[in-house]
């Protein structure tokens, strides 16, 4: 008897030491795990989303995306042609392109663009009350200079007597055909006309755009007359007031 005695208070001696019957902590829980949950440490994660202002003016590389917190996160924003990268909003603010940052939140941001360049060519045909008149042009593309190049075309010498005769004056030249780079960011055309016959010519133009971030303005030399281009396609002039017309490009900003 007094042997199972014994032999009962080593066990419970044993228990004691070694924690017999009581609560064991996981090896996740000494190294802040996941609150009893069993398993390691619970990894969190956060979402990326981007927008691009204006619209269709660029991308951005990645769009959107889930990382885990505490990453190193590159986006990069690529201009569309015409476009010139500006710098990013939202919940981050930066001029860096790509920018890099460490993600410890949802995170949306917006990558802004402004308009650089246009593309675009005007064709013109000018009737008085016998001729027509349909050799002239200007535009913006990226082939261009803005000096004397193999796109600028001189205008002959006007055909003798009271014929109608037009041309683009650009720097003391006469020029049938005048184009600029697609970076210029103002221009002015100056078109001298000579009347024929008839008290009034019909000026028209069609405006072929492949892309135009500005306006194109018509004017006469007072500026009492301006018309947007792109939403009227002729003009009936006077042949008192037939001796300078301006065509304006300027960029939008």
């Amino acid at each position: 008897m007094k042997s199972s005695r014994k032999y009962l208070g080593l066990i419970l001696l044993f228990c004691l030491i070694n924690s017999c019957g009581g609560n064991s902590t996981d090896s996740g829980s000494d190294n802040g795990g996941d609150n009893g949950n069993g398993g390691g440490n619970q990894v969190v994660s956060y979402s990326l989303s981007t927008n691009v202002n204006p619209e269709n003016s660029g991308s951005v590389n990645p769009a959107s995306g889930t990382f885990d917190e505490g990453a190193s996160v590159e986006v990069e924003a690529t201009p569309n042609d015409g476009y010139a990268f500006v710098n990013w909003t939202g919940d981050i603010s930066s001029n860096d392109n790509p920018l890099t940052f460490t993600i410890n939140s949802n995170t949306d941001i917006t990558a802004n663009f402004e308009a650089v360049s246009s593309s675009y060519s005007v064709s013109f045909q000018l009737k008085d009350a016998e001729n027509t008149m349909s050799d002239l042009a200007i535009g913006q593309n990226d082939n261009a200079m803005d000096g004397e190049d193999s796109q600028d075309f001189d205008s002959p010498p006007a055909p003798p007597g009271q014929t109608l005769h037009a041309f683009f004056k650009t720097d003391g030249r006469e020029l049938f055909k005048d184009f600029r780079n697609s970076t210029t960011q103002s221009q002015i055309w100056n078109l001298q006309i000579r009347p024929g016959s008839g008290d009034t010519i019909m000026l028209s133009w069609n405006v072929d755009i492949s892309y135009l971030h500005g306006s194109l303005m018509l004017k006469n030399a007072d500026s009492s007359v301006e018309i947007n281009m792109q939403d009227q396609s002729n003009v009936e002039i006077q042949k008192a007031n037939a001796d300078s017309v301006i065509i304006e490009y300027q960029l939008s900003n």
